[in-house]
Formats: structure tokens, C-alpha cells, sequence
């Protein structure tokens, strides 16, 4: 049995393409007015749940918004049919081979498909906690054993909610359970569900108001020519940040205090969320890509001041999440002359 509830309704966010060059606006028109749709819970009873996530329903609702349908362009259909299929076949396979275990608490489910990765962790799903206190203040998250991660265990401590991981090769049955669905397709948020997960978490300010977010210790995705670029910013006073190297909280303090963000497309600009307004934020774009556009649509709504500058695709064959970058050091250095003197 599943009743479905409407939690948040439909929406229209419309943005001011600012600081964008009549050249580029063609990056950005997929996100110039974007429909929200309704968001839902779903209270379910006697529901089964693998150990990688997977609820063992029938419910359209529910395994296309844990697949993250919404986030898939039209145009990709089929990868939509294969995620289904392996979806179904996840959970028959499963439940024939793995046993049960029965679990009798006030459970809820706030994760998708992809909220091992920080930015739809930090963007995505930590929001949702604020609506199941809403629901029930004594509640228990259930997460996959692939979330056990330090910055996700990490933020669940922040917000001060309980919360279990379970064990691989096995079947959680519960007798009821709340799967709450996505609050808007992922990389264009609501502006009232961001500001509500800031209020939630107290911050303690940083001496660093000038930051680079290098991604040299990621495997995928860096900057060719980044001695240069270091070496640039540094007569700018910029300190260079490894995001990952940070604690769940540092980066929130950290971040709290920053006046202008620099970095490259990736997750460690997703921190833009704890910069207060009238900041800045540089994002270091790839050139051609037309969905990468989710730290744009943040820091419109948080009125954060968007720049970006284009850079090239080092490995031709290769996706805009994967390829390397090569930056223009002149041209970043007259856009970051033309950023601090209008400050002044």
C-alpha cells in the first residue's frame, strides 16, 4: 500500500542572465526559465529494500525519481529503458538470493541513484532532512551501504539526526517506511529549500575571503596549465583549497567567510551554498556544454555574483565531465581585474 502526498507545488524560476557575453548565451538558455514540478512523499507499508538502495516496488513514481528521471534530457531515452531494466532486475535477483531483515522503527528515505557524489549529497538530499522533521521529529534515516562515506556521515552528524547504514547482502523489510522525492531536478534548486538547509547549520568564520578550489588530487577533470594559474592568483592573494582534503564542517566555516570563489566545474563549488550574498564566485567553464550549468542557477538564486570564464577541452574525444582544461591566463587575469575593480 503506498499513499502519495504533495509536499511542495509547482513552480517557474525565471533568471536575469547577467555578466553573461551576448556570445555565450547559448550555454545558459536551457536554464534562462526552468519549470519545477510538485514534489511528494510516499508512505509505504510492508516494503522491502535491498542493500544498495533499491526499494522493491512497482511504483513509476518512485523508481523514476530514485533514477533521476527528471535530470535526464529527453533526447537520451534510451538510457532511461537500460537504468529501468537493471533496476528491475537488481531487485528480482535480490530478493530471490538475499535474506531479510525486519526492521520496526520510523524509518525514511531521502537518497537517489546518485547521492554518493558531494554535490548531490549537498544539494540534492541533505534538504530533505528539514521536510521529514516536518513529517516526524523521531525519525531514523535508512541509507545504502554505499553512502557510509566520511563527508555524508559527517554532515548527518551536523544536522543532529539518527540514522543507520545497511549491511551488504541483505534485504531490509520494513513495516512502514517514507521515501520523500525529489524537492526539484537536480542542479535547479528552490531558492526557499536552500536557505532553509543554511539556517539549520551555525558557522564560525574563516580568516580566507580569496579562494581557488583546485581539483589536482581528483582523477579526472583538472586544469593542464594550473602552475601558471597558481601563480597568477597568488599575486591576488587567493589561498588554493583542496575541498576534499576538508571535513564536512571546515568547508562550511571556510566557505561562510569567502568573498570570491575561484574554480574550475566540479564539486567543490558546490560550498557556493554557505557564501553569503554580493559575494563572488568565478566559475571556471567548459567551453560548449550546455547542462553544466548548476553553479549559475545557485548562485542566481543566492544572489552571489556569477562570472565565468569559457575554457578549452584538452582531450577533444572525451566528455566535458572528463576532459582536462587549459585556462587562459591573460584573459582570467583581466576578468579578475575587471571583478575587483568594480568592488573598489
Amino acid at each position: 500500500m503506498i499513499i502519495k502526498k504533495k509536499i511542495l507545488s509547482n513552480e517557474i524560476i525565471r533568471r536575469k542572465l547577467k555578466q553573461i557575453r551576448s556570445k555565450d548565451k547559448h550555454l545558459f538558455k536551457n536554464d534562462h526559465i526552468r519549470f519545477i514540478g510538485n514534489s511528494y512523499i510516499y508512505n509505504l507499508k510492508n516494503t522491502t529494500i535491498s542493500s544498495d538502495g533499491r526499494l522493491v516496488t512497482t511504483s513509476n513514481g518512485i523508481i523514476n525519481d530514485y533514477l533521476g528521471f527528471s535530470s535526464i534530457s529527453k533526447k537520451v531515452a534510451l538510457k532511461k529503458i537500460i537504468l529501468k531494466s537493471i533496476y528491475y532486475l537488481n531487485i528480482f535477483v535480490k530478493k530471490i538470493f538475499f535474506k531479510s531483515i525486519f526492521v520496526n522503527m520510523n524509518c525514511v528515505v531521502i537518497y537517489n541513484r546518485n547521492s554518493n557524489g558531494f554535490f548531490h549529497w549537498l544539494t540534492d538530499t541533505l534538504p530533505k532532512i528539514a521536510i521529514a522533521k516536518k513529517i516526524n521529529k523521531k525519525f531514523t534515516l535508512v541509507l545504502p551501504s554505499k553512502l557510509n562515506l566520511k563527508f555524508i556521515n559527517q554532515s548527518l552528524n551536523e544536522y543532529n539526526v539518527k540514522f543507520f547504514f545497511m549491511k551488504e547482502n541483505k534485504n531490509y523489510h520494513f513495516k512502514k517506511i517514507t521515501y520523500i522525492g525529489e524537492l526539484y531536478p537536480s542542479g535547479s534548486p528552490r531558492k526557499k529549500v536552500l536557505e532553509n538547509l543554511k539556517k539549520q547549520i551555525k558557522t564560525k568564520p574563516s580568516k580566507f575571503n580569496r579562494v581557488y578550489i583546485s581539483r589536482n588530487k581528483s582523477n579526472r577533470r583538472k586544469i593542464s596549465n594550473e602552475i601558471e594559474l597558481i601563480k597568477l592568483l597568488m599575486k591576488y592573494k587567493f589561498k588554493i583549497v583542496y575541498a576534499e582534503k576538508l571535513s564536512f564542517l571546515s568547508q562550511v566555516n571556510l566557505f561562510s567567510s569567502v568573498k570570491f570563489l575561484i574554480g574550475l566545474h566540479g564539486a567543490g563549488i558546490s560550498n557556493i551554498l554557505w557564501m553569503k550574498k554580493n559575494t563572488n564566485l568565478l566559475e571556471l567553464k567548459p567551453e560548449k556544454d550546455l547542462y553544466l550549468n548548476c553553479y549559475y542557477n545557485i548562485a542566481n538564486l543566492l544572489n552571489i555574483n556569477y562570472n565565468y570564464l569559457v575554457c578549452k577541452k584538452n582531450n577533444y574525444f572525451k566528455s566535458s565531465k572528463n576532459s582536462d582544461y587549459f585556462v587562459n591566463i591573460d584573459s582570467l587575469n583581466k576578468k579578475l581585474k575587471k571583478i575587483l575593480n568594480e568592488k573598489k
